[in-house]
């Protein structure tokens, strides 16, 4: 588990890293964007790792979801795939 966790982790970090490594620190990106990014990296990265369990699987696209946060919502992207039966563990249940 622990191994998945450091796999998702620098996956994830090499994407935020790819997209906005120049605008961190900078006024051209908010906490609000860099949050979305970081929690839509999370989820597809786990999908990923989901998917190559299944080999008769594939993804399917993605869905938007609306997430609280106290100060701002996060409009986030949430990866799904043919079955169905993938759930992000890091959203809330609905």
């Amino acid at each position: 588990m622990e191994m998945i966790r450091e796999e998702i982790k620098e996956k994830v970090m090499e994407e935020v890293i790819k997209k906005y490594g120049d605008e961190i620190g900078s006024k051209n990106i908010g906490i609000k964007e860099l949050l979305e990014e970081l929690i839509n990296s999370i989820m597809k990265v786990e999908r990923g790792i989901y998917l190559g369990n299944d080999e008769g699987n594939k993804g399917n696209g993605y869905y938007n979801w609306r997430l609280g946060s106290g100060m701002f919502n996060l409009e986030l992207e949430v990866p799904s795939y043919r079955k169905g039966e993938f759930s992000p563990k890091i959203l809330p249940k609905a």
